[in-house]
């Protein structure tokens, strides 16, 4: 329904429509805002049906996605092409640097496996980059957001 946000130091609150949502775009992204709360309007359903969905939603994860630690896809998928096989065309898939590595399940996936450091994986994901570029002529999106602090 509506969000909280810190614009340049400044709270600002928005409604929904203001807000630009696009397939993996909004204004908080395109204008770096920070989201600091948000509204939600819900439509009710039968809690067993809630739980049944759920279920299967996480059947199907469990299928695909690694276990352990991490953010999710790291990078979208090239048009016509997946990310994760890419990156194990690319030989990447478990490939380390000191606590974080790709996933040895899902190469598309950095699991943090030993404490790993931001920037562990920032290495992990710009190798990455770099070498599916040299080998594919690719040059991967991140799906992840970095955030840096002063």
């Amino acid at each position: 329904k509506n969000v909280l946000a810190l614009d340049e130091g400044r709270l600002v609150k928005s409604d929904a429509e203001s807000c630009g949502y696009l397939y993996r775009d909004s204004a908080f992204k395109t204008h770096k805002k920070l989201l600091l709360d948000v509204s939600f309007a819900l439509t009710p359903e039968k809690s067993d049906t809630i739980l049944q969905r759920m279920s299967i939603l996480a059947k199907k994860r469990a299928e695909v996605q690694p276990k352990g630690k991490s953010a999710g896809s790291v990078f979208v998928n090239p048009e016509g092409m997946f990310a994760g096989e890419l990156l194990e065309k690319a030989g990447l898939k478990g490939k380390k640097i000191g606590g974080a590595m790709f996933s040895d399940r899902h190469a598309n996936f950095i699991i943090n496996f030993n404490h790993a450091s931001f920037k562990d994986i920032v290495a992990l994901i710009d190798e990455a980059r770099e070498k599916v570029y040299t080998m594919f002529g690719v040059w991967l999106q991140r799906e992840v957001e970095l955030v840096y602090r002063n």
